[in-house]
C-alpha cells in the first residue's frame, strides 16, 4: 500500500526552516496556521541530522548528549 504525503504549504515550510536554524525560538502563529505541521517536520529532520552524526561517530566515544546544538 503507497502512503499519501500532502506537501506542506510555504509559510509552513518556511516557520519549519526558521525552527531548523535557531536552536531555541517561539512559533506564534495565528490559530490554524499549521504550528503543529511544521513543529513536526522540523523534529523529524534535526532527529535525521543527529542519527546521522551519530553514525559516523565511535560510539565508544560519542552520545547523543554530547553533540553541539544543531
Amino acid at each position: 500500500m503507497m502512503e499519501k504525503t500532502i506537501s506542506a504549504y510555504a509559510h509552513q515550510e518556511e516557520t519549519t526552516n526558521f525552527l531548523t536554524n535557531n536552536p531555541r525560538c517561539l512559533v506564534t502563529s495565528d490559530p490554524g496556521t499549521g504550528k503543529t505541521r511544521s513543529v513536526l517536520d522540523a523534529h523529524v529532520q534535526l532527529y535525521d541530522k543527529i542519527t546521522t552524526k551519530e553514525k559516523d561517530c565511535s560510539p565508544n566515544r560519542f552520545s547523543l548528549a554530547k553533540l553541539p546544538h544543531l
